[in-house]
């Protein structure tokens, strides 16, 4: 079975880069369709952020919603004192939570992007190209598990 494992902070980053990919037919639908899967991820880490993290750790006001409050221009959570370390190792904890897509009904996206990550025809520099290594890093790591064992 092939695995896709990502971490919650590069979920953005990678959609976003394969946004910019300029691809046509299945390799554009397989795509989307990926996107689209780690949308759904997003969107629960960061509604798990705000139910659990935030409203955990922050000043709430009268409908239960966690404040914000401005330090030097800045909109900042209304941590509480006493809940900042908290605050902070749960916000990391959730952050760097590897998540996976995986599944023989995802095989073929997998490797549609795994192909399209690999063989783009972007050109890279500077810090972009670093990027792109590490994308291509996590594509590699795509493999069928039944092969290892």
């Amino acid at each position: 079975m092939l695995k896709f494992k990502i971490k919650a902070d590069q979920i953005k980053r990678f959609s976003d880069f394969l946004l910019s990919l300029e691809l046509r037919g299945t390799q554009n639908r397989m795509r989307v369709r990926m996107i689209k899967q780690l949308d759904e991820k997003l969107n629960k880490i960061q509604s798990e952020y705000t139910e659990h993290v935030l409203k955990e750790h922050c000043h709430l006001d009268s409908e239960g919603n966690p404040k914000i409050k401005e330090v030097n221009g800045q909109q900042l959570w209304d941590v509480k004192k006493e809940n900042r370390e908290d605050f902070n190792k749960d916000y990391l904890e959730l952050w760097n939570e590897e998540h996976v897509i995986e599944g023989e009904d995802n095989k073929n996206m997998l490797l549609s992007v795994k192909e399209s990550v690999l063989n783009c025809d972007k050109l890279f520099s500077g810090q972009e190209a670093l990027q792109y290594d590490h994308w291509c890093d996590l594509v590699e790591a795509i493999e069928d598990q039944k092969e290892k064992e």
